[in-house]
């Protein structure tokens, strides 16, 4: 069922119609929804046939390219929206009568050439194909909502499953779409906001996901903490100043050696000396000191003893110049040595504050082998004081040389090693931005790793997949069980073409001619197409034997409309309730003939052959019938049009509950009467006055005054005696329902409508039907829900 029309625009007179702010309760002002059988009343040209076109669109496929590129919208019971983007839908049965349903099956009516397209019905002589299409159906079941069963049941829990799954999977999907999102670009926690650390102010989840294929791959390695340390380091570092070089050591061990072996060979006498100072050689320096304080005096400071000539010149002979020069030279190579010791492991003046971070590792490693080295180096120049400090001890004893071994060479590899470190940093300073790109991008892309670690990314997308997979299973059942309805649709089809017959259905059309509207002698016949290879049946008129031409348009509102009752017991029609639209089948017929019309309708509600039926009419006597149809839930609409623009309303009640043209004119001069000048609304009600209010006194007067005399009682002299012989009103009033109920005529058409002389004659017309207080009273209270005195 259609619960309404969503929105209208772009089409015939509809202009931004939205049902939800228009068509509303009066006491609640909340949106109002169809019945199941839908009475709607509106003028010509109101827009009755457009509403029919659009349901029409769902049932042919087909919207005319006439119309543009209009936008329109159906709200299904069921939560469905239909729109002009699906025409094709299958899921909703709709058969309409309306003008462009006679031209594509009626074409004969318009042009004797053409001919009226004939149309199959089920027969009644064949048992077999019935009884398997009964089997078929009950296979098939109901798809009237609530009531399911058969394979529609079926399908609606695949569906219901189905979208139980697909709610799952989205949710999963879109939980973690949020969270990478938020990740990825909130504000101001996401990388894209980071960009100082992570390098992109213009990251997004698509960058993200692809980090995240990046870092959940075999090819990545996380970074230590020490790496993570050194690149938020690198990040804030500034230009450094060129390193400086290492202080240039000759390294002397070769010449130290050298020299220590020729002082150790060095041989001195022995003779004269005195043999306690050569065994003691704290003592001999000891000596040695004193002598050089005490020369030339005669009594030793220490002890105050006599210091005999004899004695000193024991002392001059032991101590001397071969001695004292050995001694000297010993101890000028010691010195030497000891200050190449302190050159050497003073050599490395190397700060890490001096290097970029991304240095500090080799220049660590650097300093450890250097100081390794020099530690060695420093430990063979030790062993040469050593062998020089024992010659010293024993000055006249010559020693054997001992070579150290030779460190020079991982000196001069660890000064190389030096040379290649202060080049590259020297050289890091031009790219230091590529480093600080460098150490954003890893530092990112750890960020993205940490994050995929701490919400189980993996899992979760496994999770999803897991989800996608049930999702598709519960599809692919749905689109099993759709097939196999279609399968079974199309095998109802095949079985019922062998029950179809052509000649049944024009039997039909002419039952209801005869039975409805007693038209005996004209019928429809079923003829077969001779023109083409492939078999073909038109359907012909007849009139007396013979093809009728030249048919009245009420004789083609009847064919028209009985075709399209016998069309509802078509092949692809019959067994099934469509909604039903009949838009105004009255249309040319006379009163007598618009009460069978509304019998044929009635047949429809009472065999309940639809889902929804609508009914539009422009004619209040078919109006008043229809509210006698037996259906239940029966809804009123009426469409008003203001210039080029038309709505839909709930009717009335007065025009709902009475019905008759008599009730709706008085209310139409009502309203006019209280209409405001200024008021540039109810154009529909000022621009029709002219025709309301003659039809109105037509009547009114005709009972108030019904003698009549054929020359020159007409109307023109009843206004005279309503109006007590005031023949200025009555003139005034005669001259204008005339002429605005004809302006068709040229002249008066071109003229502009006078707002404020037509208010003045309603108010002239409602005063004087006011004189009569009991039935004016009864009037009012027949419109009592629309209007107030």
């Amino acid at each position: 069922m259609i619960k309404k029309f969503k929105e209208i625009d772009g089409i015939a007179v509809y202009k931004n119609f939205l049902w939800d702010s228009t068509v509303l309760d009066d006491k609640n002002s909340q949106p109002l929804c169809f019945g199941r059988v839908n009475i709607i009343y509106g003028r010509n040209y109101s827009g009755k046939t457009t509403l029919s076109r659009i349901l029409r669109s769902f049932e042919t496929n087909f919207l005319d390219s006439k119309y543009g590129a209009p936008t329109f919208s159906l709200e299904m019971a069921n939560g469905t929206i239909l729109t002009q983007e699906n025409l094709q839908q299958k899921d909703f049965l709709f058969r309409v009568f309306n003008k462009d349903f006679v031209l594509d099956n009626l074409k004969f009516i318009v042009d004797p050439n053409e001919k009226i397209k004939a149309f199959a019905v089920i027969g009644e002589e064949n048992t077999r194909p019935e009884k398997e299409i009964r089997e078929l159906k009950e296979e098939l079941g109901s798809n009237e909502t609530g009531k399911e069963s058969g394979l529609y049941l079926l399908l609606k829990e695949a569906k219901t499953t189905e979208e139980k799954e697909k709610n799952k999977w989205n949710a999963e999907k879109n939980n973690l779409e949020k969270r990478l999102s938020e990740k990825a670009t909130k504000n101001p926690t996401g990388i894209k906001y980071q960009a100082e650390k992570f390098g992109d102010q213009n990251y997004n989840i698509a960058k993200l996901k692809s980090d995240l294929d990046l870092v959940l791959s075999d090819k990545y390695l996380a970074p230590t903490p020490e790496e993570i340390k050194k690149y938020e380091t690198i990040l804030y570092e500034k230009i450094k100043p060129q390193i400086s070089e290492l202080p240039k050591i000759n390294l002397l061990f070769d010449s130290f050696c050298d020299e220590a072996q020729v002082l150790l060979s060095k041989q001195i006498g022995e003779s004269d000396k005195i043999q306690e100072l050569l065994n003691d050689y704290a003592l001999n320096k000891w000596v040695k000191e004193g002598v050089g304080l005490l020369t030339g005096k005669k009594q030793c400071a220490f002890c105050g003893s006599e210091i005999t000539d004899e004695r000193w010149e024991c002392l001059r002979k032991h101590f001397d110049d071969d001695s004292q020069k050995l001694e000297h030279d010993i101890n000028d190579l010691l010195e030497r040595i000891e200050n190449h010791k302190d050159a050497i492991i003073n050599g490395f003046t190397w700060n890490r504050e001096d290097f970029y971070v991304n240095f500090h590792e080799q220049l660590e490693t650097l300093k450890t082998k250097y100081n390794d080295a020099a530690e060695k180096y420093v430990k063979h120049l030790d062993a040469i004081s050593v062998q020089l400090r024992n010659r010293l001890s024993a000055i006249t004893k010559k020693n054997e040389f001992i070579r150290p071994n030779d460190q020079k060479i991982d000196f001069v590899a660890i000064w190389d090693e030096c040379d290649k470190l202060k080049n590259e940093a020297d050289s890091y300073s031009s790219s230091i931005s590529k480093q600080k790109k460098d150490a954003q991008n890893k530092l990112r892309l750890f960020e993205v790793y940490s994050f995929a670690e701490a919400i189980g990314y993996k899992d979760e997308c496994n999770k999803i997949i897991d989800l996608h997979e049930a999702y598709n299973k519960a599809n692919e059942k749905t689109i099993v069980l759709q097939n196999k309805i279609e399968e079974v649709k199309k095998l109802i089809e095949q079985k019922k073409s062998l029950l179809s017959n052509e000649k049944i259905a024009a039997e039909k059309i002419n039952e209801y001619l005869i039975k409805y509207f007693g038209h005996e002698y004209l019928t429809l016949r079923a003829v077969e197409d001779d023109s083409t290879n492939e078999k073909s049946v038109y359907f012909e008129v007849i009139r007396y034997g013979n093809i009728a031409f030249n048919l009245s348009e009420g004789e083609c509102s009847l064919i028209a409309y009985c075709y399209f009752m016998a069309k509802l017991d078509d092949v692809k029609t019959a067994g099934q309730k469509p909604i039903i639209w009949i838009d105004d089948p009255v249309s040319s017929l006379d009163d007598n003939h618009i009460f069978y019309m509304y019998s044929l309708i009635n047949e429809i509600t009472r065999k309940g052959l639809y889902d929804q039926l609508f009914i539009s009419t422009h004619n209040l006597e078919f109006l008043k019938y229809l509210r006698r149809l037996n259906a239940r839930e029966k809804k009123y609409w009426i469409i008003y049009r203001t210039g080029e623009n038309s709505v839909i309303k709930p009717m009335p009640k007065y025009l709902e509950k009475y019905g008759t043209e008599f009730n709706y004119l008085f209310s139409c001069i009502h309203k006019c009467s209280l209409l405001d000048e200024n008021d540039d609304d109810n154009y529909e009600i000022i621009y029709n006055f002219g025709n309301n209010a003659r039809k109105f006194l037509e009547v009114y007067l005709y009972f108030k005054y019904p003698y009549i005399d054929e020359k020159d009682y007409n109307l023109e002299k009843r206004l005279e005696r309503f109006f007590a012989g005031d023949s200025i009103i009555a003139n005034k009033v005669n001259r204008v329902v005339n002429e605005y109920s004809h302006l068709q005529v040229m002249e008066r058409s071109l003229k502009p409508i006078d707002k404020r002389e037509i208010i003045s004659v309603a108010k002239h017309i409602i005063d004087k039907v006011k004189e009569d207080t009991e039935q004016y009273q009864d009037l009012l209270q027949s419109i009592s829900e629309n209007t107030r005195t």
